[in-house]
């Protein structure tokens, strides 16, 4: 470590002394690289293990000390004068800068034309957004291993979308995009393929692969030994089992609301900072998601919720305290760069649904847990009939956010 990050000093001073001038940004991304590299290699050598031992326990180590690096950056930026945090982003990515100096992007109505013809139909979905629909919903249930938790997050986030229209104008979508192409074709085209996913990897014979390691009665290369080594100890089906109690039900839910939080976040941080939506930084971010909120830290909640840990892993906490700061910075960076003090309101027409569903929700949850099933032992089954329909019918309110869509 010490003659890794002492080499890379000395190269920097030897460019120096070369008469080769170091630019600012690349002394910044010098510095932060470093930094980042320490980190990695402490808590590859001193953190616990996750519950994910493969490919080997070194590399989710490693995730989490990204993880832990980007909570420090977080922790700078909610803290720091929000000049000397523009400043941080500039000298990190550099060309931004010069992309803010150019004319901004006009926000064009094109995606609100809504007449339907096959001509924008295949636009839409040959368009590289409709496949990082599917994609992305591919993993998700991949993950949650659920389709209650997978059709409730889709439904939640097309929510969130029409009750944020009023800060995001990007958000407001044809009702076609919205329900038929985003809801029903690519979320649930990719919900699909991530659940025969799954079953193709129920069906794999993982014992038989390590004790023997060869495939078909076939020996497996040295190339095919290393593929095996990507492969699960095991393919656990997730049963999150929400009426267990109120606690298991609300963490069910919280693991749905945490990437929620995140996912709406990129669309804030790219108007805080005015970074473009082909920028690398929004991949990176994705992946960094997916490697520890997602993979990781889904993992340990179903692991705490199921019973199979007495505590929250490292990992989730950590998704926890990111999510907190992150969202505390791009309101705090997002609000001055929109002009906090003349932004609109959301009105009635947002409030009042959400206002309506919480008050119903909240309501069925102590029918259900302190009047009907703890006290008397019933199973939902045997519950009354308009309590399940007020389980339901508490979305209803939300469907009144459909007006915001455009025809």
């Amino acid at each position: 470590l010490m003659v890794v990050v002492i080499g890379a000093a000395e190269t920097l001073r030897y460019k120096e002394r070369a008469g080769k001038e170091l630019s600012t940004s690349a002394a910044t991304q010098a510095m932060l690289m470093s930094s980042l590299f320490c980190l990695c290699v402490y808590c590859i050598l001193n953190t616990k293990d996750s519950v994910h031992v493969r490919p080997h326990p070194a590399v989710w180590r490693m995730a989490h000390a990204v993880a832990l690096f980007y909570l420090i950056i977080l922790s700078a930026m909610a803290v720091a004068p929000l000049q000397l945090g523009h400043r941080l982003v500039d000298l990190t990515f550099p060309e931004l800068k010069v992309e803010r100096s150019a004319a901004p992007e006009a926000i064009t109505d094109e995606h609100l034309q809504c007449e339907l013809s096959m001509e924008v139909l295949y636009r839409q979905l040959s368009s590289v957004w409709f496949t990082a629909h599917v994609l992305g919903w591919c993993g998700k249930m991949c993950v949650f291993r659920s389709w209650r938790i997978c059709l409730i997050y889709s439904f939640m986030f097309e929510m969130v979308e029409l009750s944020l229209q009023w800060l995001i104008p990007e958000f407001q979508e044809c009702w076609w995009d919205s329900l038929i192409l985003d809801f029903v074709i690519s979320n649930m085209l990719g919900m699909v393929l991530g659940y025969f996913i799954l079953r193709l990897l129920n069906q794999l014979d993982y014992d038989h692969l390590w004790s023997k390691g060869e495939v078909g009665g076939v020996e497996m290369t040295f190339v095919g030994r290393m593929l095996v080594q990507f492969t699960p100890l095991e393919i656990q089906n997730y049963e999150w089992n929400t009426n267990n109690s109120m606690a298991h039900w609300f963490f069910a839910h919280f693991v749905i609301v945490v990437p929620l939080m995140l996912e709406t976040n990129s669309f804030f941080i790219m108007q805080a900072f005015h970074i473009p939506q082909t920028h690398p930084f929004h991949v990176v971010r994705q992946l960094f998601f997916m490697l520890i909120p997602a993979i990781q830290g889904i993992a340990e909640a179903y692991a705490y919720n199921s019973g199979r840990s007495v505590r929250w892993g490292h990992a989730m906490w950590t998704m926890a305290l990111v999510t907190i700061l992150e969202t505390y910075m791009v309101v705090r960076y997002w609000a001055v760069a929109l002009d906090f003090n003349n932004l609109p309101t959301p009105g009635l027409g947002v409030t009042l649904p959400w206002a309506l569903f919480l008050g119903l929700k909240g309501t069925w949850l102590i029918l259900f847990f302190y009047v009907y099933q703890v006290p008397t032992k019933r199973q939902p089954n045997e519950l009354p009939l308009w309590v399940k329909i007020l389980d339901y019918g508490s979305v209803l309110p939300l469907l009144a956010l459909c007006r915001y869509w455009a025809f």
